[in-house]
């Protein structure tokens, strides 16, 4: 999907997640905590991580996230689980 726009030469992507990530391949890669994270990139991606924060703080987390994403936010929603 990054490849569909043309080369990747000083695109920028934020892999936003806890766990795994596919994306830890990427020549340069930073860690931060999502509430202080600065900057801007082309592409957010932000999976499954929502869930770890409470639901009154969501709307204003989203809104973080697509102020840092330049072109996209690529975002999933896991359901709270009770367990």
């Amino acid at each position: 999907m990054l490849k569909d726009n043309g080369p990747l030469v000083g695109v920028t992507v934020c892999d936003a997640r806890d766990g795994d990530t596919t994306l830890v391949q990427m020549p340069k890669f930073e860690v931060s905590d999502l509430e202080i994270l600065q900057g801007k990139y082309h592409t957010m991606v932000c999976l499954d991580l929502l869930i770890h924060y409470f639901q009154s703080k969501t709307d204003g987390m989203i809104a973080h996230l697509v102020s840092l994403a330049e072109q996209r936010l690529l975002q999933s929603f896991m359901p709270k689980t009770f367990f």
